[in-house]
């Protein structure tokens, strides 16, 4: 099985993250601080993570990616929201220390774009699982094997599954 890491990123690390991940089944966590996540890293030596966060900044409300991603009537929070940069931001630096200190390819998704592709939506699991971030670290897992699988759309630097 493909060791791959989903991760739905708190803005702040005193708001939960969530983490999904396959070791002998599927594992669910929800993780506050940085470390915390470079420490799940490091025991599962992923070969990529999957983040629900923008992992480049631009001063316009919209990156290429997320136009994209309006045209085909998805919505995504711009840029311009103070805690979509802040977000950003720390998915940034999670991501640089990621590929650089442990050689792990990093992808940004959009939970909400993977969830109408696959037709799903949370009331459809929420006996399954606890809370919204572990569902969206869920989502982030499963993109993660349709990249592996080479069944993915790129749109401009955000992943996406690709079932036709």
């Amino acid at each position: 099985m493909y060791r791959i890491l989903g991760i739905d990123l708190a803005a702040k690390d005193r708001n939960p993250t969530g983490i999904c991940y396959y070791n002998k089944g599927l594992h669910f966590l929800i993780v506050y601080r940085d470390e915390e996540i470079f420490r799940v890293i490091e025991n599962l030596l992923p070969e990529i993570a999957v983040i629900d966060a923008p992992l480049s900044l631009e001063k316009v409300p919209f990156r290429d990616s997320e136009r994209e991603l309006l045209k085909r009537g998805f919505r995504p929070m711009p840029l311009t929201i103070k805690s979509i940069r802040e977000l950003s931001e720390r998915a940034i630096r999670i991501k640089e220390k990621i590929e650089k200190e442990y050689g792990i390819k990093v992808l940004e998704t959009f939970p909400r774009a993977v969830e109408r592709i696959l037709g799903f939506n949370f009331h459809m699991f929420k006996e399954y699982f606890r809370s919204k971030h572990i569902y969206d670290a869920w989502l982030c897992y499963l993109t993660g094997l349709f990249y592996k699988i080479g069944k993915y759309e790129d749109l401009k630097g955000i992943v996406l599954p690709k079932i036709k």
